[in-house]
């Protein structure tokens, strides 16, 4: 696997920002602004920010989810 392949478990860019509106609003706001930024970035870095975000989606996303219940 190449650095500019994606790792199979980070989703895509499009697919997080797709559930961004199940993030807190805040996180939301700036995890959008994080994957925009995404364009500007090449190979490991833009792959590590990737991963990065997709793991505070995820726990933005269980921090919601457990004030709901």
């Amino acid at each position: 696997m190449g650095p500019t392949t994606p790792s199979p478990a980070t989703p895509s860019p499009g697919t997080l920002r797709e559930r961004l509106d199940q993030a807190s609003i805040a996180d939301a706001h700036r995890l959008g602004r994080r994957l925009g930024n995404l364009k500007r970035k090449k190979g490991e870095a833009r792959q590590g920010a990737l991963d990065s975000i997709a793991a505070e989606l995820e726990r933005s996303i269980a921090a919601v989810e457990a004030r709901r219940s």
